[in-house]
């Protein structure tokens, strides 16, 4: 399966994958993570003020997961998105 458009105020994203290790070097375990995901968005639809390539910090919970060939994606409504982020930080 693959996703190839959205509603209107609805995105699709691929996770991106969650640092093992704090800056500091701390070792994190998988549950410090359990409440929120950040992913990068794949797909838009018309009315929402995320582009292609932009990475959202969303939760999991509110997002409904999609299995394709190429990985998961999850798609929700960018109303459900908690924040923008920027990785290169």
């Amino acid at each position: 399966m693959k996703i190839t458009a959205v509603p209107n105020e609805v995105i699709a994203v691929m996770l991106v994958p969650r640092p093992e290790r704090s800056p500091g070097g701390i070792l994190l375990p998988d549950n410090t993570h359990a409440h929120y995901s950040i992913g990068k968005v794949v797909l838009v639809g018309k009315e929402v003020e995320y582009q292609v390539g932009d990475h959202i910090l969303f939760v999991d919970a509110l997002a409904h997961r999609v299995d394709q060939s190429t990985g998961p994606a999850y798609v929700m409504r960018a109303k459900d998105v908690i924040a923008a982020v920027d990785l290169e930080e």
